[in-house]
C-alpha cells in the first residue's frame, strides 16, 4: 500500500488515481494597476475595452476620446476590436491628436515556425525586456495592453506567457514652450519711470 506524504494514515481507493495540484505560476512581469480612466468617464459597464484602455494610456488622450475612436472604427459598445481596426484607430488618434504611431517588427521567439508553419510569436516575458523606454501598445491574440518605459499598465496582470502579435510604438507630441506675452506699449515703463525705480532701491539698500 502506497503512503500518502500530505496523509500519513490515508489509504488509497484501489483504482483511483490521486493527482497532485500544480503550483500556481506567478508571473513577475512588472506591472501597474490601472483602468485607464473608464470609471473616471463614466464607462463603469463598459466591456471587452481592452484597446480602448490601452490606447488611452499609452496615447494620453483620456478614455472619452479613444472610446469615440474606437467606436468610429467600427468598435460596439461592449465588444472589442480585430488588428485592423485597431491599426485604423491608431492612425485615426495620430492624425487627430498629432501623434506619431509607428508599428514595431512583429517578434518572434526561438524556433520561428511549428509544424501548421505559422509563425510563432514571443511571449512577453521574452519581448519586454527589450522595450523598457518609450510608450508601446502590444497587441495579443485576444488582448491589448500599453507599456511604459518596459512596465505593463493594465487593469489585471497580465501573464509572462501571453504571446504578442503587434507591437505600436506611441510617440507623443513636443510639448510647445510657454506662450510668449507682449506687454502693451501704453503699459511699459518710460524711462524716468525705471530711474526712479532704481533710485528708489539705493535709497532702502543705503539705509539697511
Amino acid at each position: 500500500m502506497t503512503e500518502s506524504f500530505i496523509y500519513p494514515n490515508f489509504q488509497p481507493v484501489p483504482g483511483i488515481r490521486i493527482l497532485r495540484q500544480r503550483k500556481k505560476r506567478v508571473s513577475h512581469t512588472p506591472f501597474v494597476k490601472t483602468d485607464g480612466g473608464k470609471l473616471a468617464a463614466g464607462f463603469d459597464r463598459e466591456i471587452k475595452d481592452c484597446t480602448v484602455r490601452s490606447m488611452a494610456i499609452a496615447t494620453e488622450i483620456g478614455y472619452n476620446n479613444a472610446h469615440a475612436i474606437c467606436r468610429a472604427e467600427g468598435r460596439r459598445d461592449r465588444g472589442g476590436l480585430t488588428t485592423p481596426q485597431i491599426t485604423r484607430a491608431l492612425q485615426a488618434a495620430a492624425k487627430k491628436h498629432n501623434l506619431r504611431v509607428e508599428e514595431v517588427q512583429k517578434p518572434q521567439a526561438i524556433g520561428s515556425f511549428n509544424k501548421w508553419s505559422k509563425t510563432i510569436h514571443g511571449t512577453l516575458a521574452q519581448v519586454l525586456p527589450q522595450y523598457r523606454t518609450g510608450r508601446y501598445i502590444f497587441i495579443s491574440a485576444r488582448h491589448a495592453f500599453a507599456v511604459i518605459d518596459g512596465i505593463v499598465h493594465d487593469s489585471f496582470q497580465v501573464g509572462g506567457r501571453h504571446r504578442v502579435e503587434t507591437i505600436y510604438k506611441v510617440i507623443l507630441p513636443v510639448p510647445a514652450s510657454g506662450p510668449t506675452v507682449i506687454i502693451p506699449a501704453s503699459q511699459k515703463p518710460t524711462q524716468s519711470q525705471i530711474n526712479d525705480l532704481w533710485a528708489r532701491l539705493n535709497a532702502l539698500e543705503a539705509r539697511a
